[in-house]
């Protein structure tokens, strides 16, 4: 029975399995879904937990960008960067919560899957 592997265990499987199965697995993480496979399940299980990790900061990236983007084009006085900073901010945020909530669906499906045998259809 396949069991949710650990963070060394992850990555020595995960170079192990061809490109295009990675890339398989990412799909179906960022949409969602849960694989057929129990083994690669317990894959996505792995990864699903680290795109969770990743989003959780990822809208802090938009602020961060925003401002020295705002000086390179020109951008002048703080009220305008400000703007730009929180309008990065706001598109990241909802990406975030878009992307956060796919990866938990996929992250429950595919726990479901890999631990139990349980498929569920959503």
């Amino acid at each position: 029975m396949p069991r949710i592997p650990d963070q060394a265990e992850f990555n020595r499987l995960w170079s192990q399995i061809p490109v295009s199965d990675r890339r398989r697995i990412l799909r179906a993480v960022n949409r969602g879904q849960v694989l057929e496979s129990r083994k690669e399940a317990a894959l996505a299980v792995v990864m699903a937990r680290r795109q969770q990790r990743f989003w959780r900061w990822a809208w802090l990236l938009g602020p961060l960008m925003a401002i020295p983007l705002a000086n390179l084009v020109g951008i002048e006085g703080l009220g305008r960067q400000a703007a730009y900073a929180l309008f990065g901010a706001a598109v990241l945020l909802a990406m975030s919560g878009f992307y956060t909530r796919r990866a938990r669906r996929a992250e429950e499906g595919n726990t479901d899957h890999a631990v139990h045998g349980r498929r569920r259809r959503d």
